[in-house]
């Protein structure tokens, strides 16, 4: 359900439908460690997101954040396979990101709230949502399943999710700043190059799955056409390097 690389390059976090995760090493293959407690364990339900958390000088390794269908969100220590901190949200939890600095994480899920999250005190700050008018399209109004923040950007972030629409939002405000409409977002499927500011938005669909949208102007660039194999109904990636996508779709 979904996949992510550490900052190095050298672990592949991969999230599986019975709340697993199991961490493989890119120079063998091999899986390295396991990631589940008495929680994930008892519940069998999906991985829905996975982020590692940037170093930091005060770190003791790889810090992987982890949402789940069944609403939690845990903070793991992965060489340790430890959890060390838990949060439950009444809902369930499909899409998380972090800041480029790690000083906030964000979670969406079934509802069309995006909770904005302090990472040192694990406290909510701001709950990003459309406006109770259903004339102003300013939100999501269905599910939210893909969150990533600016790369480079302590305060803004895409979603995208089942209402056919990408929101573009600043995690100090209430509602979005503005939208671009057609992507059907189902999973880990939004990136932002940096270097380009253009967006690799991938749509669970059959025609038009994998597309290039410009950030400042939002307008589509170009579609990616389908490989040799046939198309794909794209629910997830990870990115080796920032703004070089990999070539596997899951």
């Amino acid at each position: 359900m979904s996949c992510r690389f550490n900052p190095s390059g050298t672990l592949l976090a991969v999230g599986l439908c019975s709340g697993t995760i199991q961490v493989y090493s890119t120079s063998n293959g091999n899986c390295v460690y396991m990631l589940k407690d008495s929680h994930t364990v008892a519940r069998r339900l999906p991985v829905t997101a996975l982020r590692f958390l940037p170093y930091r000088q005060d770190s003791q390794g790889d810090m992987l954040l982890a949402t789940y269908a069944g609403g939690q969100v845990n903070f793991w220590h992965v060489s340790t396979q430890t959890c060390v901190r838990f949060l439950s949200e009444d809902r369930q939890t499909l899409a998380a990101t972090i800041s480029p600095s790690g000083s906030h994480f964000l979670t969406g899920g079934s509802s069309d709230q995006i909770f904005v999250y302090d990472t040192e005190s694990a406290a909510c700050v701001n709950v990003c949502q459309p406006s109770a008018s259903l004339s102003v399209m300013d939100g999501h109004r269905s599910r939210v399943f893909g969150l990533t923040f600016h790369p480079e950007s302590e305060k803004d972030f895409i979603s995208g999710g089942w209402d056919d629409t990408v929101q573009f939002w600043d995690i100090r405000q209430k509602h979005s700043l503005r939208k671009i409409s057609g992507p059907h977002v189902c999973g880990e499927s939004l990136d932002i190059d940096p270097q380009t500011n253009q967006i690799l938005i991938g749509s669970w669909r059959k025609e038009e799955n994998l597309q290039v949208w410009d950030y400042n102007l939002q307008q589509k660039s170009q579609t990616v056409p389908n490989d040799y194999r046939g198309p794909s109904w794209i629910y997830s990636w990870s990115l080796v390097e920032p703004g070089v996508p990999d070539c596997s779709r899951k």
